[in-house]
């Protein structure tokens, strides 16, 4: 299948990378590509109908999806996500609903539930008959106008969270509260995955929606189980920067330019296999995984500008992929982070200073 991936991307992909970076419309149809592919449930099991990719499997589809398209690679992170969520579900017949519609693209899932990382979540909920209300905000959503419902956390009084399936649009109604958007936000890049934030005032969700509880320390012991997880975005940034130095090393007959990129793929491989071997053995200690981490996000970085001070001046022009890739490394740098990374790759990137003199 993964050969089957790098094949269509390169040649459906690769080529609107800057349109994909800029247009919602175009992005939209893009992941719609990967839904046509039966490509959008890949970390759902097969007996529930999606791919049932293991952890390194889905790291290189990820990975392969971030070289062509950051912009694409973030967008179907949310809904792969949300469908990974769902299928864990007790909740039989939401799932019997969804599913069966995730794979295709037929229902595209949002996330909201970063916020749960806050010391003092903004999103609270209580119970009331027949289910729950969500009041307050959401301050990170991405896929508005593409994603049909999304996937949201709210904190209960007990500390506990409940994650319930919504609509992604604006709501107003006596019945079920008010639910309002704000944004797009104007990032340095992925523009194009209309990221808002969101405010709900007595969001009524009825059990039939609800999608999961998890208890209060569930983002933290997720985040530790997933430290890796943002390295395949990372590193696919980072193969799409070496592959800007390749290209202008023929372009230009640069044999320095070309041992350059051959450098730079050879210290990828490395931190790849590294990742490779925690990912399958499962056993790698927590502070390995955030070293991994930390090499996979300055590589990213490193990789990139590589690719910009190989284009040149041209590279200044916001249309050029190699200033695209650059910008996405800041986003890939951030995603996903935690305390624990931001020390592990402050560290990383104070490491070499004027060692390298």
């Amino acid at each position: 299948m993964l050969a089957e991936v790098e094949s269509y991307l390169k040649t459906a992909i690769a080529p609107q990378g800057i349109v994909l970076d800029q247009d919602p419309s175009a992005l939209w149809r893009a992941l719609r590509g990967l839904g046509d592919r039966g490509w959008l449930a890949l970390r759902v099991p097969v007996a529930a109908g999606g791919g049932g990719l293991d952890g390194w499997q889905y790291w290189q589809f990820q990975a392969a999806i971030a070289r062509y398209s950051g912009a694409l690679a973030f967008l179907q992170t949310q809904h792969q996500s949300a469908a990974a969520l769902l299928a864990q579900s007790p909740n039989d017949r939401l799932k019997e609903t969804y599913l069966p519609l995730i794979p295709s693209g037929q229902r595209l899932l949002g996330i909201g539930f970063s916020h749960l990382r806050h010391p003092e979540p903004p999103l609270k909920a209580i119970a009331v008959e027949g289910g729950y209300e969500f009041t307050g905000s959401v301050p990170w959503a991405t896929g508005y106008g593409c994603f049909h419902d999304w996937l949201v956390a709210a904190v209960l009084p007990s500390g506990d969270s409940v994650f319930g399936l919504i609509p992604f649009r604006e709501l107003r109604s006596s019945t079920s509260g008010e639910m309002t958007f704000q944004g797009p936000m104007l990032l340095t890049a992925l523009q194009s995955t209309q990221t808002v934030s969101a405010s709900l005032r007595q969001w009524f969700v009825p059990a039939a929606r609800v999608v999961c509880h998890q208890p209060g320390d569930w983002i933290h012991e997720n985040d530790r189980r997933n430290a890796l997880k943002g390295t395949s975005l990372a590193l696919g940034c980072a193969q799409a920067g070496i592959d800007q130095v390749v290209k202008m090393a023929q372009r230009r007959d640069e044999a320095a330019l070309a041992s350059v990129a051959e450098a730079l793929a050879q210290e990828r491989d490395r931190c790849c296999q590294a990742i490779r071997v925690a990912l399958e053995t499962g056993s790698s200690p927590w502070e390995d995984q955030l070293r991994l981490r930390a090499w996979a996000t300055e590589l990213a970085f490193r990789c990139a500008q590589a690719g910009v001070v190989a284009a040149g001046g041209a590279a200044n022009h916001r249309s050029h992929d190699a200033q695209r890739i650059y910008r996405e490394a800041i986003v890939f740098s951030v995603s996903g982070q935690t305390a624990a990374i931001r020390e592990a790759t402050l560290q990383r990137l104070t490491q070499a200073g004027d060692a390298a003199l």
